[in-house]
């Protein structure tokens, strides 16, 4: 993943989230009315300990996946680091939405801490899918461009 600039390869990201989560959404509108969520990014100075934040936009709609303008600035930045967590981020919007909710409640639904809330959890199981499936779309655009 390293030739691909790394806002293209965030961007690219925002993508594969969204292609895999649509195919949920169709069984989620049964069930409510349900409108996919709309993923922007931005960069922004923040705390040097803090990677991304997702910030709401329009309640249950559109959220901004912000990420640490020190961190991407840094030369050797780990590729499969930066999509795990946008995609991380973007497993966030999709629970939101899919909740209904317009922040997480700060223990979890089953009174947890908040490494061992179930949003979390989702969240963190699904990084290393994610960068799976970015990884073959990267490859699949690399043999198309030659």
């Amino acid at each position: 993943m390293n030739t691909m600039d790394k806002m293209d390869l965030c961007l690219l990201t925002i993508d594969v989230v969204n292609d895999y989560f649509q195919k949920s959404v169709d069984r989620w509108q049964k069930e409510q009315q349900f409108e996919v969520p709309r993923i922007n990014l931005a960069i922004s100075e923040m705390d040097a300990d803090r990677y991304a934040e997702l910030d709401t936009v329009d309640a249950f709609h559109e959220y901004t996946v912000t990420l640490n303008k020190l961190w991407m600035l840094e030369k050797d930045l780990d590729t499969e680091l930066l999509v795990g967590i946008v995609a991380h981020e973007c497993v966030h919007a999709f629970q939101l939405t899919r909740e209904a909710i317009e922040e997480f409640p700060s223990s979890g639904k089953s009174g947890n801490p908040y490494w061992f809330c179930e949003y979390e959890i989702e969240a963190r199981g699904y990084e290393r899918a994610f960068v799976w499936l970015v990884n073959k779309k990267v490859k699949k655009l690399r043999k198309k461009s030659s």
